[in-house]
């Protein structure tokens, strides 16, 4: 049976505030069909529940994506390569590497996740060390 968050009575409201669940996230399981007493009482994933990295055969903190997200970066696993985004894409694979990401996977493993300093921070200093080349592409100094 659907259920409106219009069926809830205020104390059911207060239970899932204090579960940390909002109002919209209530209102969409009420709409799939959820029980009145799981919507309110069953708490949402955090993101930190969410497997995001693991350590490699180094020690470092290494990323199981290639997108980090805004709050922290990536640096290009290939050895020599400086590097770092929110990002390591295909282009930047095929272009400074000359090889697909996959294949870059398979040789250097994933991404190394920068923590510490603001990825602005980082893109700032990063920025500073292009300069332009005759094809019009850019590359460290």
């Amino acid at each position: 049976m659907k259920y409106s968050i219009k069926a809830l009575s205020p104390e059911q409201r207060e239970l899932a505030e204090k579960n940390g669940i909002k109002r919209s996230t209530l209102a969409n399981r009420l709409k799939d069909g959820w029980d009145l007493d799981r919507a309110v009482t069953e708490r949402t994933r955090s993101v930190n529940d969410v497997k995001t990295s693991t350590v490699n055969t180094e020690g470092e903190l290494v990323s199981i994506s290639w997108f980090a997200g805004t709050s922290r970066g990536l640096k290009c696993p290939v050895e020599g390569c400086n590097h770092v985004g929110e990002v390591i894409t295909k282009a930047h694979c095929r272009i400074v590497h000359g090889m697909e990401r996959e294949l870059v996977k398979k040789k250097y493993g994933m991404p190394i996740i920068v923590e510490g300093k603001p990825l602005q921070e980082i893109n700032t200093q990063k920025s500073s060390q292009w300069y332009s080349t005759s094809n019009g592409m850019g590359a460290l100094k």
